[in-house]
Formats: C-alpha cells, sequence, structure tokens
C-alpha cells in the first residue's frame, strides 16, 4: 500500500459515505462537505506540523494524517455531484 492508495480508497469511501448514512443528496449537503473537508484540512495540518521534526515520522505519514479524513469529505462532496 502506498500513499496514493490510501487517498483514493479514503475518497471513494467518501462518494458513498452520505449515501450510506442516510444524509440527502443535494447540493447544500454537498457543500457542507466540502466545508467540513476544508476546515479538517486546515485543523489536520497544524495538528500534525509539529511530528514533521521527529525523526521516525516520514512525510508520507504526514501527508497521509493531513489529508485523509479531508479527501473523504471531498470525495463526499463530490458525489453529490455525481
Amino acid at each position: 500500500m502506498n500513499v496514493k492508495w490510501f487517498l483514493r480508497s479514503s475518497f471513494m469511501m467518501g462518494k458513498k459515505f452520505l449515501q450510506i448514512k442516510g444524509y440527502p443528496q443535494n447540493k447544500l449537503m454537498g457543500l457542507l462537505a466540502l466545508g467540513i473537508g476544508l476546515a479538517q484540512c486546515v485543523l489536520s495540518f497544524i495538528l500534525s506540523l509539529p511530528k514533521l521534526l521527529r525523526k521516525d515520522y516520514y512525510k508520507e505519514n504526514f501527508v497521509i494524517d493531513v489529508l485523509k479524513k479531508p479527501i473523504k469529505w471531498f470525495g463526499a462532496f463530490v458525489g453529490t455531484f455525481s
């Protein structure tokens, strides 16, 4: 498994997330998912930044830690329009 696999898997999960949870598939819900994804991206970046100073923490881990959850919400956003 590599970084691309983790991010693609998260995105594909997000595309069906709202539908599986029973939320309406409309543009308002899609915009809400996009907002949550952007907020999580910023928050994850800030919280994971100090980990980069450790020698046992790799940049690939940083990318996964920062983008895995936001990518799921971006997938949910795309899922509402497809």
